[in-house]
């Protein structure tokens, strides 16, 4: 089918009523928990390969698309139903019933920004036609080659979002549009298309525009062999974030003298592997900040002459779109250091010692750290800018800050910020360096993806029905116990007596 009928024969699914049935609802998110549950290596696996994700982020990005689903399907009445999806998502995703939602996600986050707002849109009682964003090939592959088995795929397609595919889809009347985008053309037509339609629109930002700034400090203690992983840690922070998981968008890096070089040409790789084209890639229209103004282009094309540049710097100012920029050499008097910028510029500070970087990051207030490194470092760094307005931790930020969940009081964040990235790229949570301990890494799926509640009931460990029949039982021994003995004892009597 083209792009044209598949968005009809989801509307007409509107038409015929299908979308409003509580149970059909209860079904269509059932299946995609399904979907999902069944195949979580197989996603995981595609995350991975589409955003370059490690396979912790890649596994709380599956699990928490599990928890929405779960907690939907699992609803006992439709006002349950829909009180949990306006929990999720306020937008107008979540009037019931609506109509047909377009929901246009994030390169960053292709699953959750997808597939969230779909499970309250069917929460809801709409019909949806999903655009997952075009560099996720894999992603995409995988949902339309599994979603036939699971779901109704003619009331909610999934469409592959490159230019022409979302042109058309805007073309078409919705009753509610949803994105997860920072481009600003893409962002002007989803309001223009809205206006027009006289719809509810709710688009939210990517964490590129957070201004604010976020420190990340590469030490010494770093083997040149890991600064790659490192460098694409940084790359994806600064420059695409993850839906907000991690540091989220990174706007400084501090580097020790001595693998600044080293760290500035990995940077580079990990930019042009990250982004492979140089033109306006789906995946590169994704970093332009939302508010951008003409103000804002020209200050961040005069920021680019404050360092040595050494990737990016291309800018085009009347579509807001700018390449990632990477500046090497950056004095600390930099006015880059003093005001955050709204746009993919990421200075790089060479600094010589500790008590150096500590200076510089605490003339930075406000701002969160991650620090690159060994756990003595982390721990140094922690300790000495305790006293200053920066919160500190780890570059993957601590599991259970993460996915909020209700383990979280008999878990403390504490367990889990030994975390800093120095393994290879191909390496599982088990190897991460320090690494998790056997216990600390079975609660990944106890606390991101709270288990049935006849899961629960059966792990238990004294419900109220089974005190009784505890009791009983025990009774019933001692009842045993003491007959035994009894006889036992009038056996002993008879047997003196016969004597």
């Amino acid at each position: 089918m083209s792009v044209e009928q598949k968005i009809t024969a989801s509307q007409a699914c509107h038409i015929d009523g299908r979308a409003g049935y509580f149970r059909f609802r209860q079904a269509q998110l059932q299946g995609l928990y399904n979907l999902v549950s069944k195949n979580r290596d197989a996603f995981v696996a595609a995350l991975r390969s589409d955003t370059q994700k490690n396979e912790f982020e890649a596994v709380l990005e599956v699990n928490l698309v599990l928890k929405q689903l779960r907690a939907g399907f699992e609803a006992t009445a439709f006002d349950v139903l829909t009180a949990r999806a306006k929990e999720q998502y306020l937008s107008g995703t979540v009037e019931a019933p609506q109509g047909t939602v377009l929901i246009v996600g994030h390169w960053t986050a292709p699953l959750d920004s997808v597939l969230g707002p779909l499970c309250a849109a069917i929460t809801a009682g709409n019909v949806a036609v999903a655009v997952l964003p075009a560099p996720a090939m894999s992603t995409y592959e995988l949902l339309i080659q599994l979603s036939p088995r699971q779901y109704d795929v003619e009331a909610y397609p999934v469409l592959l979002g490159t230019e022409a595919v979302i042109n058309k889809a805007l073309s078409f009347r919705f009753n509610s549009y949803y994105g997860t985008v920072t481009d600003h053309g893409l962002r002007q037509q989803l309001v223009t298309a809205a206006t027009r339609a006289d719809a509810t629109i709710k688009v939210l930002p990517s964490a590129t525009n957070i201004r604010k700034h976020n420190i990340a400090i590469v030490n010494k203690t770093i083997p040149e062999s890991q600064l790659v992983q490192v460098a694409r840690e940084v790359c994806r922070a600064s420059f695409g974030c993850v839906g907000g998981q991690g540091l989220g968008h990174v706007s400084v890096v501090l580097v020790h003298g001595e693998r600044h070089d080293a760290f500035s040409r990995e940077m580079v790789r990990a930019t042009r592997h990250l982004f492979p084209s140089s033109g306006r890639h789906a995946g590169m229209r994704d970093l332009c900040p939302l508010n951008v103004t003409e103000t804002e282009i020209s200050t961040l094309g005069a920021a680019v002459k404050e360092g040595n540049l050494v990737c990016g710097g291309e800018w085009d100012a009347a579509t807001g779109w700018f390449a990632p920029t990477i500046l090497e050499n950056v004095n600390v008097k930099s006015s880059l250091l003093a005001t955050p910028l709204a746009g993919p510029i990421l200075p790089l500070v060479p600094f010589h010692s500790t008590e150096e970087a500590i200076r510089i990051a605490q003339d930075i207030t406000g701002h969160n750290l991650a620090v690159f490194g060994t756990q003595k470092d982390k721990n140094y760094f922690t300790v000495a800018l305790c006293p200053s307005r920066a919160t500190t931790g780890c570059v993957l930020g601590d599991l259970v800050g993460l996915a909020p969940g209700p383990d979280n009081d008999r878990y403390p964040a504490s367990l889990f910020t030994t975390i800093t990235v120095l393994s290879e790229a191909d390496a599982s949570i088990k190897d991460l360096f320090p690494p998790y301990s056997a216990w600390q890494i079975s609660l990944l799926d106890k606390i991101l993806l709270p288990k049935s509640p006849k899961e629960l009931k059966a792990k238990r460990p004294m419900h109220q029905s089974s005190v009784g029949r505890n009791f009983f039982l025990q009774g019933a021994m001692l009842s045993v116990v003491i007959i035994v003995s009894l006889l036992g004892a009038a056996g002993l009597v008879a047997y003196m007596f016969l004597k």
